[in-house]
């Protein structure tokens, strides 16, 4: 179970860089694990009673991709878009909160970049 939640989030984490890089002109290139191992360390060191309900809620998250036939972390760049974008505007207050959550860290550490790093320095 913890590989299919830190496969989600790597995912989520994806997802918003690929926004951010479309509507920034290249700025928040990827690859993003960078901006995942921060998002998972911010997770991991959240007390234990909120990391749970984190865990949970993210797994829940990576299996409504199951209605499109794969978890979260297997679908293309449009379902994944799709399903964050359903979850963003939910109307369950949970679920806009999750993805508030990780959009929030995932843009601090988006932008929390070394400003004069070349791209292809992350790159693998």
């Amino acid at each position: 179970m913890r590989r299919f939640t830190t496969d989600t989030l790597a995912a989520i984490c994806a997802e918003i860089g690929r926004g951010e890089d479309a509507a920034g002109g290249g700025m928040a290139a990827g690859p993003w694990d960078d901006i995942a191992a921060f998002v998972a360390g911010q997770v991991g060191s959240a007390p234990a009673h909120l990391r749970v309900g984190l865990g949970c809620a993210t797994a829940a998250f990576g299996l409504c991709g199951l209605r499109h036939g794969a978890p979260f972390h297997r679908l293309g760049p449009e379902l994944r878009r799709r399903q964050m974008d359903r979850w963003r505007s939910s109307r369950f207050g949970a679920a806009r909160d999750l993805m508030r959550f990780y959009d929030s860290l995932c843009l601090v550490a988006l932008y929390s970049r070394p400003a004069g790093a070349p791209k292809d320095s992350r790159a693998r």
